[in-house]
């Protein structure tokens, strides 16, 4: 004879029956669209944080870069800042970005020295099509120059892996700040700076915000969260029957 655990609930005029195993399922279930209402809510969180330092700093005056408060947070994102020094042509990143005109293409993340200081930063100067003369990145350019902070909140998703090598530039899936440093053998800032669109040393560049809505990622969440509701409605439904009342 099995034995088997149920866990037996008396409501009103019904009594529910959950076995220990079905029991277990929901809980799974429901455990992860709940863990997937709190990714959303997260989501719009950090999508809203990105809208409100774009429309606080971007259009700000351009600072000088070495009148920055320190260390620089998230809430300075999109600050415009002049910075003096120059640009390590001989060792660059070349990164997996999106299409330009169908084509693919890279974005150039070339290390920037910073003058009477031993700081380097990454600039992203904008993108080139796969297919380019990349000649046209080594192009000397001694002038100070102007573009917006950007520090990363969180890992890149990314496919691959970089391919290890000697030579340069070096190609990589995403930014990752830390195994850039390690190509360079140099320490470096964990921010990036975006170079601006008039700047003479870039290519193409637009940092308008594209697809930055809080409303989508806040939707998602009420939908998982109806979901959770609607299943354990469901397995409550399925596991009730009426009781009968004894003559």
């Amino acid at each position: 004879m099995r034995y088997r655990k149920e866990l037996i609930l008396h409501i009103s005029n019904y009594s529910c029956k959950f076995r220990s195993l079905a029991l277990l399922l929901l809980f799974v279930v429901v455990f992860w669209l709940l863990y997937l209402v709190d990714w959303q809510l997260q989501r719009a969180a950090e999508k809203e944080s990105i809208k409100l330092n774009y429309s606080n700093n971007f259009n700000k005056p351009v600072s000088e870069f070495n009148n920055l408060a320190t260390p620089i947070v998230t809430t300075q994102n999109y600050t415009k800042v002049l910075l003096h020094g120059s640009y390590d042509l001989q060792r660059q990143f070349l990164v997996e970005s999106a299409a330009i005109n169908r084509q693919r293409s890279y974005a150039v993340i070339t290390p920037f020295k910073i003058a009477n200081s031993k700081q380097v930063i990454l600039v992203n100067r904008g993108l080139v099509p796969v297919t380019s003369n990349l000649a046209e990145i080594m192009l000397e350019h001694n002038q100070p120059i102007i573009g917006a902070l950007y520090l990363h909140s969180g890992a890149p998703f990314i496919l691959h892996e970089a391919v290890e090598n000697d030579s340069w530039p070096k190609i990589f899936p995403a930014i990752e700040v830390k195994k850039m440093a390690k190509a360079l053998n140099v320490s470096l800032e964990p921010f990036i700076i975006l170079l601006d669109a008039d700047d003479k040393s870039g290519f193409i560049r637009n940092w308008v915000l594209k697809d930055v809505y809080p409303e989508r990622h806040i939707a998602y969440a009420i939908e998982f969260f109806i979901f959770a509701i609607i299943i354990v409605i469901f397995f409550v439904v399925v596991h009730s029957k009426r009781e009968e009342n004894a003559s």
